[in-house]
Formats: structure tokens, sequence, C-alpha cells
């Protein structure tokens, strides 16, 4: 008999005195025994069961954990998936829509009439604006070069008037000193430097200030190039 069906006779027992007002029948001393033993040995039993069935248990429950990451990071890889997919579909059915487009247009092309007519004189309006903007890019790219051209020589011609300036200032130093009819040639000419290197930013200005008249930008916008024209010390006249 196992432990199922002594589980079984015992239910079965309970049922009976439960039905007989809770009357057990008299059971003599060597059936007591039996019982006592039957009970403690069906209790050794699910003892030696639960042992054995809680590391399955764990063991099930871990599984079950891995089976769950593994299950999320399959829906995750999924629903990538669908999404690309998804997102190749628009594109297809974009394309699918312009070509469907292009092609209206066209027999509306072919079409003779004041549609058409008003139709083609769009077309070749865009196709107008589009060039002139191009055009007005590629403008404004160069103007951008030359700018920072002028940005460069700008510099080097400041940079070079910094060092000059020192010489001079040097210069002047080594005039307080008694003996200062001897410097007097070595100053007039750091003059004539100094005057020439001027000369050459004034030119560089006045270029500059030519190049913004002439491509019209709007140097008031562009926060770079306005520090630039601001710290300028001539005034530019801009329309």
């Amino acid at each position: 008999m196992d432990v199922f069906e002594k589980l079984e006779s015992t239910a079965l027992k309970l049922r009976n005195m439960a039905l007989s007002s809770c009357q057990s029948p008299v059971l003599t001393s060597s059936k007591e025994e039996e019982t006592l033993t039957h009970l403690l040995s069906m209790k050794h039993l699910l003892s030696n069961n639960f042992k054995l069935c809680f590391p399955l248990a764990v063991f099930l429950e871990a599984e079950l954990v891995l089976l769950m990451s593994d299950f999320c990071e399959i829906n995750l890889i999924h629903k990538n998936i669908l999404k690309d997919v998804r997102l190749k579909r628009f594109r297809v059915r974009i394309l699918f829509f312009s070509m469907q487009v292009t092609q209206a247009i066209l027999e509306n092309l072919k079409r003779k009439g004041k549609e058409a007519e008003l139709m083609m004189a769009t077309i070749n309006h865009t196709l107008s604006l589009c060039s002139r903007i191009e055009k007005m890019k590629q403008e404004s790219r160069e103007t951008e070069e030359q700018l920072l051209e002028i940005q460069k020589k700008r510099l080097e011609l400041k940079k070079l008037n910094n060092g000059k300036m020192k010489e001079i200032q040097e210069l002047k130093m080594m005039c307080d000193h008694p003996e200062r009819g001897k410097y007097s040639e070595i100053l007039k000419q750091g003059q004539k430097n100094l005057d020439k290197y001027l000369q050459m930013v004034a030119v560089v200005k006045n270029v500059f200030q030519g190049i913004i008249i002439a491509s019209k930008v709007n140097w008031a916008a562009d926060s770079k190039l306005k520090d630039v024209i601001l710290g300028m010390e001539d005034n530019l006249i801009v329309e």
C-alpha cells in the first residue's frame, strides 16, 4: 500500500467518523498501536518526499526564471524586427505614392489645356527657384570662405602688429637711456614699419567692408560675424 492509498483510507475513516456524529469505533490496543505506527510511517514518507521534492521545486523555479528572461529577450527582438518591418513598409508606401503622383503629373502634362499649362508653369517656376537656391548657397559658401580667409589674415596682421608694438615699446624704453641719439634712426625705421602695417590693416578692413556690402549679408543675425564687424575700428555701412 503506497502513501496515497493510506491517505485515502484515513480520509474515509475520518468521513465515517463525521457521519456517525464524531463517534469513532472503539479500537483495541493492538489496532491503536497499528494505527499509530501507520501514522508515523506516513509522516516519515511525507518528510522524505518533501526533502526530495524541495530541490526539484527550486530547480524548476530557476528554470522558470531563465525561461522568462529568454522570453523577454525574444519578445524585445521580435518588437525590433516588427518596428523595422513597419518602417520599411512605410518607406515603400511613400515611394509608391510618390511614383503614383509623378505618373499622374506626367499624364496630366501630356494633355493639352489650361490645367497642363498651369502645372508646367508651376514646375518650371519650382525648378527655377531650386536652381536659384543652389546658386545662393554656393555664393554663401564662397563668401564664408572669403570671410574666413580675411579673418585669418587679420589675425596674422594683428599678431604682427602686436609684435611691432612691443619692439617700439622696447625702443622707447631704450630711448630713455642717456644715449638717446644712437637709437633715433631705429625709432624712425620702427615708425615707418608701423605706419606700413597700419596701412595694410586699413586695406584689409576696406576689402572686408566691400565684401560685406557686396554680398548683402545680414551680419547682425550672425553672432560671430557681428563680433568681428563690431570689433573693427571703422564703422561699416550696411544696406
